[in-house]
């Protein structure tokens, strides 16, 4: 059996996970900001407060948070960078990701970002905790097609 963990995310997790990254997850993070894995992760780990790793028997399977852009700000964007072996692990990394989605929902009564229209794994994800996915439209440095993703809380 399979043992689950959240843990603070640390830069040494992003030696375990850049290398891995799933496919469709490099391929967004290209077409967004035309980055490569490692960056990615190194940015949206220091962009940040609470980054987490999660890991399976110890192994680091995907780093995820909530950036924010200033100690004050109202808005903050969620994500998720994982390996393959996350949708082997996807129930139960679905259901800690719920959790760690509610504490952000308390700090932040609005949470949106981007997601690669091609990136059909995390829009039923994104859709499965609740957010709201809007039309794709062009978006980063290559005009790609991506979906803008929101979750508001009541009466903002």
């Amino acid at each position: 059996m399979s043992r689950y963990a959240i843990i603070p995310a640390t830069r040494q997790h992003i030696d375990h996970i850049a290398p891995k990254m799933r496919k469709a997850d490099a391929a967004e993070v290209w077409a967004s900001s035309a980055v490569r894995p490692r960056l990615a992760l190194l940015g949206s780990l220091l962009a940040s407060r609470d980054a987490k790793t999660g890991t399976v028997d110890e192994e680091p399977i995907c780093m995820f948070g909530i950036g924010v852009g200033t100690p004050f700000a109202s808005a903050a964007s969620p994500w998720l960078l994982g390996t393959d072996l996350i949708e082997q692990h996807a129930i139960a990394f679905l259901r800690l990701n719920k959790k760690y989605l509610q504490d952000a929902r308390e700090k932040y009564p609005v949470l949106s970002n981007y997601v690669d229209a091609r990136n059909l794994a995390s829009i039923r994800w994104l859709s499965w905790l609740g957010f709201t996915i809007l039309p794709a439209e062009p978006y980063g440095p290559f005009k790609a097609m991506f979906h803008h993703f929101e979750m508001r809380t009541e009466n903002v």
